[in-house]
């Protein structure tokens, strides 16, 4: 298995304690941020946002997720790319 195999298996069925504990030794790769949006789970989006900047493709697929809590995380500590900026007005 490639590491970015592991890393979307992690984002797609890790427990929290699992996540946090992968994450102190690094960041997920683009397609693993995208599953981690995908699966929805507040807490650990709550925790990757909360120590990394996601990919554009992460950021759009949590516009698209609209998620306002970990928007409002993501938009506090850091900004959203254009792509993400325009997917949200599109829905709005």
């Amino acid at each position: 298995m490639h590491d970015s195999e592991f890393e979307i298996k992690l984002a797609q069925i890790a427990t929290f304690d699992e996540f946090k504990a992968f994450l102190n030794g690094t960041f997920l790769c683009h397609e693993a941020q995208v599953a981690l949006v995908r699966r929805g789970n507040n807490n650990l989006l709550r925790e990757y946002a909360s120590r990394f900047v996601m990919c554009e493709e992460a950021q759009v697929a949590l516009a698209e997720m609209r998620n306002k809590e970990i928007l409002l995380l993501y938009v506090k500590k850091y900004k959203l790319c254009q792509k993400a900026t325009e997917t949200l007005i599109k829905i709005l």
